[in-house]
Parts: structure tokens; C-alpha cells; sequence
């Protein structure tokens, strides 16, 4: 008698696992944004990002423009830019705190500015608020997981280094979205 219930209990985890399998296939995953580099024989210029606004000195973080935990009402820093690929649809920014590895490469969000022209700038984007603007957009929100979108300067003033990965990019508004990394740069934008 026990011999037969081995079977039963052999054929109910069989069917258990493969429920769930299948479940796990169905389940929806999250929808990043889907990044290509460019060739690297394709022959681009140097992009240069520079700042606009007169706050920012790429040395010491502008007090309004940390987090609004320490008192900010940061917003993305406005920024020109030369020698960037032809082909660029969209420039990116990827807001980085190099000192800290979790909210490094990207980790304090990633937003687009569509573009056209040969000169380009991109405008400012409010910190912790899924607001977007015209031409302007949330690729991926911060990893802090308190707020939406970028997430200003945030170390309450321990000295960490931030900055921006600049890139030049085409996007094709797929679902997830995707894109082609023509050039990029890297601005620091100071320590706090």
C-alpha cells in the first residue's frame, strides 16, 4: 500500500512544478528600455557636454539642487551639447553616484530630450515627481525606490561624486522601449 502512494505524491510535484513553469513564462516581467551600442568601426566625433545654467560647477553640488530629504528641490541640470552623432534622435542622461555602487550607473534615474537640429540642449526635468514635459521623458526611475524618476544628489553631504552619462542615441518606442548608443560623455556634476 505504501508503494502505491509514492506515485501519486511523484505525480502531483511533477504536475506542481510544471504549473508552476508555466506561470512563471505567463507572468509579465518589467519593461526597461533595451540598450545597443554602436558599431565600434562606425567613425563618430567626440561629443562635449557642457552646463548652461550658472549653478552648476561640476566641483560642488548647488545646496537647492540635492534631494528633498536635505532640503532641495533638485532638478536635472541643463546642458549643451556639440559634436554629437548625426543620426541622434534622443539624448539620454544617466545619473550616477560613482561613490555608491548601487545608485551608480544610472541609479538615480534615466531620462530622454528628444532633439533635432545640429545643436542641442537639454532642458530641466524636476526631481522625484513622474512629471514629464514636452519632448522630455522618464526612461527609468531611480533605484532608491522612495520617489519617481531622477533622484537629485542625495548623500546628505558626506562627500559623495556625482554625474551624468551623456549618450547620444535613435529609440524606437517599442514595448519595452529600445535604442542605439551613437556616442556618449561623461559630465561630473560635483560632490555632495
Amino acid at each position: 500500500m505504501h508503494m502505491r502512494a509514492w506515485p501519486s505524491v511523484l505525480g502531483v510535484a511533477v504536475a506542481i512544478g510544471l504549473a508552476a513553469a508555466a506561470m512563471a513564462q505567463q507572468a509579465p516581467s518589467p519593461k526597461r528600455p533595451v540598450a545597443e551600442r554602436a558599431n565600434p568601426d562606425d567613425k563618430v566625433g567626440t561629443m562635449t557636454a557642457r552646463f548652461i545654467d550658472g549653478g552648476w560647477d561640476g566641483i560642488t553640488i548647488p545646496a537647492h539642487q540635492v534631494c528633498k530629504k536635505f532640503g532641495g528641490s533638485g532638478t536635472t541640470p541643463r546642458l549643451a551639447l556639440d559634436g554629437y552623432h548625426t543620426g541622434t534622435q534622443v539624448i539620454l542622461l544617466a545619473f550616477n553616484d560613482d561613490t555608491f555602487e548601487p545608485m551608480n550607473n544610472g541609479g538615480h534615474g534615466i531620462v530622454g530630450f528628444r532633439i533635432n537640429g545640429k545643436y542641442a540642449s537639454t532642458g530641466t526635468m524636476a526631481g522625484e515627481v513622474n512629471i514629464i514635459s514636452q519632448g522630455n521623458f522618464i526612461v527609468a526611475d531611480n533605484r532608491g525606490g522612495e520617489v519617481p524618476g531622477y533622484l537629485p544628489p542625495c548623500s546628505g553631504g558626506r562627500g559623495n561624486v556625482y554625474s551624468v552619462t551623456v549618450m547620444a542615441v535613435t529609440w524606437a518606442d517599442t514595448n519595452p522601449p529600445s535604442y542605439r548608443v551613437l556616442n556618449q560623455t561623461r559630465v561630473e556634476l560635483g560632490r555632495y
